[in-house]
Order: structure tokens, then C-alpha cells, then sequence
């Protein structure tokens, strides 16, 4: 587990982005991560779209389901600080703007077992704030190995998907393991 800690921060650091990309799908001390897509920045870059994207694949969809199927060793919880999709738009790379409306999960909450009160719901993983410890801005739901358990985004329309980043839960080092270790995009 340290070995896949140590792992995940080299990678971070050297992508300067999340640990994720659209390609992966599943990160562990066996496999190296791809990096995420680069942000394009519209206004300094003119050039081609094939420039930009290089060997990124780009798929078209209006919705995008992400099967979580480990965590990285917690046996009752998973969570995620946030999700960013990233769309070709107008011959650049963009994070498709998103509203709590057009994301669902099964299970949504932690409301599944009985606790209607706690901060850690749906709409969280879209407010941008990713790199954080705080329980208000991260999302908890129950896990049960072999269970169903799902994020389902719709993009509102079809859209260029070039990459999707995954920030996993990290309220306190004991609770990394709640992360996602493996997802089928």
C-alpha cells in the first residue's frame, strides 16, 4: 500500500494533475498511470487540434458511467473528492461544465445505511473543489465487494470526451483506502 501511495504521488507530481486519466483503469504499484490530458488554455494557444490531443483518444457520448469495482482496501466505504470531464470544444480542451442535476450514483449517499445528515453527498464531486480534507466537500457512500456501485454523468448533450480526472476521498491518511482503486469508464 505504501508502494502505491509513493506511486500515486510521483505520478502527481510529475503531471502536475490528478492521479487519473480517462485511459486508466486501474492504477496499482504494477501499472504506470497515463497522464491526464493538459489543459488548454483558449486564449494563448493557436495551435492544431491534432497538435493538442497527440495519441489522446477522444470518444463521443452524451453519458458517461464510471463502475467502481475496488477500493484500495476499505471494506465498507468508498469515496471520491471530485470528477472533472474533459470535452473538446471549439478545437480546444475544456472541463465540461456540469450541474448537480446531471449526475446520479448508485448508491447516491450514505443515506443508503441510515445517515440522512451527513455532508458527504453527490453534488460534491462537481464543485470543483478536489484537493481538499474536508468532509463537506467530498463524497462517502457504503461499499460491499461485488455490489453495484456506479457514478453515472450526462453531459447534456452529445460531447468530445478526450479525458475524465478522478480525485480520490482523502479526508486522513487512514482514509485513503476509501479511495477507488479500480473504475470501468
Amino acid at each position: 500500500e505504501l508502494a502505491d501511495l509513493q506511486l500515486l504521488d510521483k505520478f502527481d507530481r510529475a503531471s502536475a494533475g490528478p492521479p487519473y486519466a480517462a485511459q486508466v483503469a486501474s492504477v496499482s504499484s504494477r501499472v504506470d498511470p497515463v497522464p491526464a490530458p493538459r489543459m488548454v488554455d483558449t486564449e494563448s494557444h493557436s495551435r492544431s487540434v491534432d497538435a493538442e490531443l497527440g495519441s489522446i483518444g477522444v470518444v463521443e457520448g452524451r453519458v458517461l458511467k464510471l463502475d467502481i469495482v475496488s477500493t484500495w482496501g476499505d471494506k465498507s466505504y468508498m469515496g471520491l473528492a471530485g470528477i472533472e470531464v474533459l470535452v473538446l470544444e471549439d478545437g480546444h480542451i475544456k472541463a465540461a461544465v456540469l450541474q448537480p442535476n446531471q449526475i446520479d450514483a448508485c448508491p447516491r449517499d450514505l443515506s443508503a445505511v441510515g445517515f440522512f445528515d451527513d455532508p458527504r453527498v453527490l453534488k460534491n464531486l462537481l464543485n470543483g473543489v478536489n484537493d481538499s480534507a474536508n468532509d463537506e466537500t467530498m463524497w462517502l457512500v457504503p461499499f460491499t465487494e461485488g455490489s453495484k456501485h456506479y457514478v453515472q454523468l450526462d453531459l447534456g448533450r452529445i460531447r468530445s470526451v478526450v479525458g475524465v480526472r478522478v480525485w480520490n476521498y482523502n479526508k486522513a491518511t487512514e482514509d485513503v483506502l476509501r479511495g477507488c482503486k479500480e473504475v470501468i469508464f
